[in-house]
């Protein structure tokens, strides 16, 4: 006859999997109310247990209230800046079009010193390229 195995699993890793498990095992508790093993809470003492149950749930609805409304705020500054998806340097009126524009006067205005451009906070790196020379004949 082989060897009995159990396991149990805790899904840690997934806090909505894990809170209804520590929210099921609070209600079979509350359900078996004196015949609970836990009722003398000489191992666990179900009212804390139960008590930071329903702190971690709420405080995950909270944290996902924020991030829901963190999630819109991005979005709305993505528009603004003109990195939502469908937009691109072409999308008028937002900060990657007007910023791309001004790049190009500047640097028609500074022709003889781009690194001019620098002053304005940009990124500037002047370089010269190689010239490849002629490509042989096969």
């Amino acid at each position: 006859m082989g060897k009995r195995t159990v396991k149990a699993k805790l899904n840690t890793n997934k806090p909505d999997t894990f809170l209804k498990l520590c929210e099921d095992v609070v209600t079979y508790n509350n359900t078996l109310g004196a015949t609970s093993p836990f009722a003398d809470g000489e191992f666990v003492n179900m009212t804390d247990y139960a008590d930071k149950v329903s702190r971690a749930r709420q405080k995950r609805e909270e944290a996902l209230e924020h991030y829901a409304i963190a999630e819109a705020a991005m979005f709305e500054s993505r528009k603004i800046i003109g990195r939502a998806p469908g937009q691109s340097s072409n999308t008028e009126g937002t900060l990657f079009n007007l910023t791309a524009s001004l790049k190009k006067i500047l640097l028609v205005l500074n022709r003889t010193n781009p690194e001019a451009l620098s002053l304005w906070g940009f990124d500037v790196v002047v370089g010269i390229a190689k010239n490849p020379g002629r490509r042989k004949k096969k």
